[in-house]
């Protein structure tokens, strides 16, 4: 196999885009389990990394190191994709339009109350883990009573958590797609039958509008705050933001997701594309450039 079209990707994950990288002639490997991954790193046996799991970040800096593509990332610094607790505080110290939020960690959960009572924080209120992906644990505590006393056990089962004031709004994914002039693609609107867009709603089934009813002036401002913050975030490639729209038109950012985005052909991202004409294989294909693309500015090809 001639060099530069070997492909290492996680067993089981991705296997459209597998399948259409060994269509055009890319050797795939697989590995079965992060703890397999140090061992392929030192072979060097692998030009492009497929990103499709959570568990892969905290190798993407090795990854690099040894002159790896990562193929799926969307920032320009991986390792930054996940932790929902920095694009937070980065997202609030840029003046980013995002709903009020506070970190409680185990060991604060007796002065946590105080910090929320600062902040003037108003129920309803949103539990997240920030350590978990796809929506789980996510959860509503509706009044300040509830809050006080759910807070405390669900410290017990995770270290850290982020509680946000929870607004009543529509929820929207605006995808964007390039390197520095990015082009921002059809923005998506989520129907689902709760109040919030958790686990359990995703399950149960949802349905998407593409392109969402937006007036001229609420599409502007949702377009202006994802605009801003893919350029702060130094964004590359193809992500997701997923965002609220206030019933006063007031938009909201609530996280950067770059982690594979547009590497399914069930992936918001990927149908949003579509509606531009910009099929599914066409995206695996740029997904290549733009990993050569992001080796070269960060000195690594």
């Amino acid at each position: 196999m001639a060099p530069g079209r070997r492909i290492l990707a996680r067993d089981g994950r991705l296997q459209e885009a597998l399948d259409f990288y060994a269509s055009r002639g890319y050797q795939i490997s697989l590995y079965h389990h992060e703890d397999a991954l140090p061992g392929f790193i030192k072979e060097r046996a692998f030009d492009y990394f497929l990103l499709s799991h959570p568990g892969e970040i905290p190798f993407c800096e090795s990854l690099e190191a040894r002159g790896a593509h990562l193929v799926g990332a969307g920032f320009l610094r991986p390792s930054a994709s996940l932790d929902k607790i920095r694009q937070k505080e980065k997202t609030k110290a840029l003046g980013l339009s995002t709903p009020p939020s506070v970190v409680i960690r185990r060991h604060e959960k007796d002065s946590f109350l105080l910090t929320v009572r600062t902040l003037e924080m108003k129920p309803p209120y949103i539990i997240k883990n920030p350590a978990a992906h796809g929506s789980r644990g996510v959860t509503l505590l509706a009044t300040s009573e509830e809050m006080e006393s759910r807070v405390p056990d669900l410290l017990s089962d995770s270290d850290v958590l982020i509680m946000e004031h929870f607004i009543e709004a529509r929820e929207l994914a605006l995808c964007l797609m390039g390197e520095d002039e990015a082009l921002l693609l059809p923005p998506v609107e989520i129907f689902h039958g709760g109040r919030l867009f958790s686990r359990e709603a995703k399950l149960q089934g949802f349905t998407i509008s593409i392109p969402a009813a937006l007036t001229k002036r609420e599409r502007g401002r949702l377009s202006e705050l994802a605009m801003r913050a893919y350029r702060a975030f130094e964004c590359h490639g193809m992500v997701r933001l997923d965002m609220l729209l206030g019933r006063d038109g007031t938009p909201y950012l609530l996280e950067i997701m770059s982690f594979g985005e547009g590497m399914s052909s069930h992936h918001l991202s990927t149908r949003s594309a579509a509606c531009l004409g910009i099929g599914f294989f066409r995206l695996l294909l740029l997904h290549l450039d733009w990993a050569h693309s992001r080796a070269g500015r960060r000195g690594h090809g």
